[in-house]
């Protein structure tokens, strides 16, 4: 039978030798601590913190060693199961505070967006200028959008890369928010396309994009083809 995990065998051999020499030293320090007289008899007292020396070293090879010895399809199972369990336990939690909220008659808290998931924009690493990936969603096709939110997205690629192509100069590590005020749009009349694409983009349906938004922006972007 084939076994699942290819321990290296090697590595488990020098961790057993650390842990009977660990073993031998634990011994020993027990035995001078009980039977000898540390105070006065100045070998024993050697040997005492030699034990204990041997002990501390060994623990931590067993340690460093046994990890590298742990195969990697293990570990990434382990970590993949702690993680599954994690998420449980967090998706318990926010039931019962959610059940709690309705009992209480408390409404939920509204939408917020995380600014880690909001830094993870579809720009690349150069500024003004598209990345590979805004190319890529320039080459997408109208019709093959089936909701509002990602019409909206779509809408919002071409309008930033028309503003780039004008010279405003795009920072990867800004959200959409932070690009409204770093370029000063924010009493242009397409001030709106900002918040309006990062509730498309990081509300996961949450706050539902309607159809006169979309018919908005794609009138806007209809007739103001050179953009500002």
């Amino acid at each position: 039978m084939k076994r699942r995990y290819d321990w290296d065998k090697k590595r488990l051999i020098k961790v057993g030798i650390a842990l009977i020499l660990f073993l031998i030293a634990l011994q020993g320090y027990g035995h001078l601590g009980l039977y000898r007289n540390l105070e006065f008899d100045d070998t024993s007292r050697y040997l005492h913190q030699a034990c204990g020396l041997t002990m501390g070293i060994t623990a931590v090879y067993a340690v460093l060693v046994f990890r590298k010895a742990i195969p990697k399809k293990l570990k990434e199972d382990i970590a993949s199961a702690v993680e599954s369990v994690f998420k449980r336990v967090a998706q318990d939690f926010r039931k019962m505070a959610k059940a709690i909220r309705h009992a209480l008659g408390i409404p939920d808290p509204p939408v917020r967006v995380r600014a880690k998931d909001e830094r993870s924009f579809v720009f690349g690493s150069e500024e003004n200028k598209a990345s590979r990936r805004f190319k890529q969603g320039e080459q997408l096709r109208w019709k093959d959008l089936d909701n509002n939110a990602d019409k909206i997205r779509f809408i919002y690629i071409k309008f930033i890369n028309r503003l780039t192509k004008k010279g405003y100069k795009f920072k990867t590590i800004n959200t959409p928010l932070e690009t409204l005020k770093q370029w000063n749009l924010e009493k242009e009349s397409c001030a709106y396309m900002f918040p309006l694409y990062t509730d498309a983009r990081y509300s996961g349906g949450r706050r539902p994009i309607t159809d006169e938004e979309v018919e908005m922006s794609e009138k806007y972007m209809k007739a103001n083809a050179k953009i500002l």
